[in-house]
């Protein structure tokens, strides 16, 4: 925090001359998302991009221009490890670093435990030249502490108010709050809202001297900045409602003292069982008419699920790793995380197009709401990894890992039966999914090895007489072949691509035979040392091709 201080008439000539930038915390927390993505900061969130987007579309930038959703509290609701702490992490990061820069640059009271606005401090007219000039409104009157302190401090003067800049900081407790509820039956309110200090008021004879109370419950430590609140439906009414009167008035009364007026987000986040418990009685729908619900599924983008795995490992460790482990891995995972699409998509299909963001991706989005709600959490398998890492030597396999995660899930007490019967089936999904990654590597090499052989098999495919039965060649034939352009492989579709080299090494085994006599000659010498760990496999495969 800066050390440099000034009075609050020089702050409003600074504001007034256009050399400060006064914002609500919506405004300033929209800004510094903005500013963290500008920077690339929200690559930290695994899979969130465009859950991302929605809490900008939703609820940031609507509440940044005033409008009335900043008087709802934001809830995030989703399975455990799905990301919700780590979301509200980066907004707490994002808020952090903006404020050391001149755009985010936050204001108070010098000093002030409550870290109030100076701005409350200003008499009618002011406020409304400020509002004319710089279109910023000054909403809520001095607490009762800093009217005192005007009073008795400042001789009634509020030009002569010392102002500060201050810096959000959650390490210091400086506009982050963050609160976790214990037993229900013991949680205290003083832990958001402080106490009255019993041993001053024989020093200053009553419980409602504004000296007498300890301004340290997490609102006045969020004010100006962000309230957080874990396991949010896990807290006693006494403790949400005042909360929600924050969230939709901007004040909250303590005891013996006038209301308090307060500028922060308050953003909880729960799991859906304590979200639906809440929800089964009537009673409670008051309470949520006054929050932003918004969903936080897992993840089902497989290259963002391998990327989270990747940073839990050293770089030695992934040096150890079979190529396409964590990808079937996370296809494992990612499987057990989707519904079945009413279209004729099977679910590994699915996984890739929404690894690829290609058609019909929307729509099949759009099918299931809560879709990603359930399924393994990312957590089992930082604890797969850690086991594996510690306890084997050599490279790490993909079949390994699977069977590890089989074995898991099988002994695992919390979940039942019906849960382990979908997991073990996903992880079959996951084995056949690293065989066919490994086809798609044989395709590959074959087409590398005998490029020219596949590209002559690719002009014939091209230029096939019932190609008006395909609409793909009939585009080809439009764009490519009518302005005398050359087609290779490489133009082609992946689907299509696969579908030219599995064709072209049947020619080739027709041609020639045996594909082992390539696979020995041409293959097997150039495999790295942990492409060799499937080499069994791959004959496994060649023979199929060989026999078919």
């Amino acid at each position: 925090m800066t050390t440099d201080s000034l009075t609050l008439e020089t702050y409003v000539e600074e504001i007034l001359q256009g050399n400060i930038i006064p914002r609500t915390s919506h405004e300033r927390l929209y800004l510094a998302i903005q500013d963290a993505m500008k920077k690339n900061k929200h690559r930290q969130l695994f899979g969130m991009n465009e859950l991302l987007q929605q809490l900008i579309d939703r609820y940031f930038r609507p509440a940044a221009k005033g409008y009335d959703v900043r008087k709802r509290m934001l809830v995030l609701v989703g399975p455990p490890g799905s990301g919700k702490s780590t979301l509200v992490q980066f907004l707490k990061k994002a808020l952090s670093d903006f404020s050391t820069t001149d755009q985010g640059a936050v204001y108070r009271i010098l000093g002030c435990p409550l870290n109030e606005n100076p701005l409350h401090a200003l008499p009618i007219p002011i406020r409304n030249t400020i509002k004319r000039v710089t279109g910023y409104e000054v909403r809520g009157e001095l607490s009762p502490l800093n009217l005192h302190k005007l009073t008795v401090e400042w001789e009634g003067d509020w030009r002569k108010i010392p102002v500060e800049r201050m810096t959000i900081s959650e390490n210091e407790r400086r506009g982050i709050g963050t609160f976790l509820p214990g037993d229900p039956q013991v949680q205290e309110i003083s832990d958001l809202m402080g106490e009255v200090d019993f041993s001053t008021i024989t020093t200053y004879g009553s419980q409602s001297h504004p000296y007498a109370y300890r301004y340290d419950g997490e609102l006045q430590v969020g004010n100006q900045g962000i309230l957080e609140l874990q396991e949010l439906f896990k807290l006693s009414p006494k403790l949400l409602y005042p909360l929600l009167s924050v969230t939709e008035e901007q004040q909250y009364k303590i005891s013996r003292q006038a209301m308090i007026h307060s500028d922060l987000i308050i953003i909880g986040h729960s799991n859906p069982e304590d979200f639906q418990q809440i929800m089964t009685s009537s009673e409670n729908k008051p309470l949520t008419s006054r929050m932003i619900l918004q969903r936080v599924p897992y993840n089902l983008d497989l290259s963002e699920e391998v990327r989270l795995y990747e940073t839990k490992l050293t770089e030695k460790d992934l040096s150890r790793i079979q190529p396409f482990a964590l990808e079937s891995l996370a296809a494992t995972v990612i499987y057990s995380r989707m519904h079945s699409s009413r279209q004729e998509i099977t679910k590994l299909e699915k996984i890739s197009l929404y690894q690829h963001k290609l058609p019909p991706y929307e729509s099949l989005k759009q099918e299931f709401n809560e879709e990603g709600m359930e399924g393994l959490d990312s957590r089992i398998i930082f604890h797969i990894l850690s086991i594996v890492m510690t306890s084997r030597k050599g490279i790490v396999t993909a079949e390994q890992l699977l069977d590890l995660l089989s074995h898991e899930v099988n002994t695992d007490l919390r979940l039942h039966a019906t849960e382990k019967e979908k997991f073990q089936t996903a992880i079959k999904q996951g084995k056949r999914y690293f065989y066919m990654q490994l086809e798609r590597f044989l395709l590959r090499k074959f087409a590398e090895q005998e490029e020219e052989f596949v590209e002559r098999i690719t002009q014939d495919y091209l230029n096939r007489d019932n190609r008006n039965d395909d609409e793909f060649l009939t585009v080809i034939h439009e764009n490519f072949v009518r302005q005398n352009m050359t087609v290779q492989l490489k133009d082609l579709p992946e689907k299509v691509r696969e579908y030219v080299c599995r064709k072209s090494i049947k020619l080739w085994v027709y041609k020639y035979g045996n594909l082992s006599d390539w696979y020995e000659r041409k293959l097997l010498p150039k495999l790295s040392k942990k492409e060799l760990q499937f080499q069994t496999n791959l004959e496994k495969i060649i023979k199929n091709y060989t026999h078919s």
